[in-house]
């Protein structure tokens, strides 16, 4: 963020696979500049006072690793369960209430740091759809 105020910057994935040359996953720079980095997930530092910049930082994940995503190197950034260090482990934003996919955010519960939500549905109870099959038979 350069030259900007007010801003927040949340829940957002960055992975650089090949980071040469690249210090910093996000950055805030120049006195003028003041705003919130939270709940981001990066493999990167987050420079929040670059140049005299006020960014606050909160939340934010900046040790991910490839193989906490679904397929890192297709670009498939949804988490996988080996992303323990960042399924459940920032506090629910108002702000952001829903994923990149649109899958509501925790509520009250730990949110996952990021732009994906993790949750995995519960097994099927094939006991339930039985009667009605066999109603049909």
């Amino acid at each position: 963020m350069v030259h900007a105020t007010g801003w927040l910057v949340a829940h957002n994935t960055a992975l650089l696979l090949d980071p040469d040359g690249v210090t910093w996953g996000m950055e805030a720079r120049f006195a003028d500049t003041q705003g919130t980095f939270a709940n981001n997930l990066t493999n990167m530092p987050i420079w929040a006072d670059r140049d005299g910049a006020r960014g606050a930082s909160q939340g934010n994940v900046t040790t991910a690793q490839a193989g906490w995503f679904v397929d890192a190197v297709e670009a498939d950034l949804h988490l996988a369960a080996t992303a323990t260090q960042a399924i459940d482990q920032v506090a629910p934003l108002t702000e952001v209430s829903a994923d990149i996919d649109g899958d509501p955010r925790a509520g009250d519960a730990a949110a996952d740091a990021g732009a994906d939500e993790r949750f995995e549905l519960p097994p099927l109870d094939y006991s339930l759809f039985l009667p009605a099959i066999v109603d049909r038979l």
